[in-house]
Order: structure tokens, then sequence, then C-alpha cells
């Protein structure tokens, strides 16, 4: 279960990251009042509560998945790493999608990658 949730985190991860932050995409209309650009009857202003609670649920899901998700996958591998656990069996069966096609030297290379897609959103 563990290494499903794993390999859809890292699969998914750019289009998660990138849907939790639509909420902030707003577009200027010919009338001079700027609109959510998936809701255009949604104003970006602070006055809209929609819009702040939008924002707010949208800010927040952006840090945990975009920046928490890699974080604690990250404290993970190093964690292992350090404690000697990375190569054994239940660690690998439920992590090693994330290290085991790199060079043991490498284990964090695909949290860096998820970091590299994190700044392309």
């Amino acid at each position: 279960c563990v290494q499903a949730a794993v390999i859809f985190i890292t699969i998914f991860y750019v289009d998660v990251t990138n849907k939790a932050a639509e909420p902030l995409d707003c577009t200027t209309y010919a009338d001079g009042v700027q609109r959510l650009d998936e809701e255009p009857s949604i104003i970006c202003s602070p006055d809209d509560v929609k819009y702040v609670v939008l924002s707010v649920a949208s800010v927040s899901f952006f840090l945990f998945y975009g920046i928490g998700i890699p974080a604690f996958l990250t404290y993970t591998l190093v964690r292992a790493k350090r404690d000697s656990k990375i190569n054994t069996q239940n660690f690998a069966q439920r992590y090693g999608w994330l290290y085991q096609r790199y060079n043991s030297d490498h284990y964090y290379w695909e949290i860096v990658v998820m970091f590299r897609k994190f700044l392309l959103v």
C-alpha cells in the first residue's frame, strides 16, 4: 500500500501541484475586473469570500503537497540511509521505487527531480 502511494505521488506530482495552484490564476477582463480563470464568476479580490477561501486552501495544499511531500520523502530516505535500513527488504518494498534505479550514492535523486518539477509549476 505504501509502495503504491509513493508511486502515485511521484507520477502525479506535477499535475496535482499545478492543479493546487489554479485558484491563484486570474485574468483581467474588459470591464477591468480580475476574475478567476477556472470560475469567472469569482472576483479575484480579498473582498470576495469565495476567492479568499479558495486562495487559502490552494496555498495550503500547494505547500503541503508541493513542498511537504518531497521534504517527507527526503527525510525518510536520509534517515534510512543513516540508519542503514535503505537496503532492507521491508524498506525497499515500500520506498524502493524512489531510489533503486539510481546509483546507491545518489539514492536521493528522485527527490531532486521532484523539486525541479516543483520549480516548473
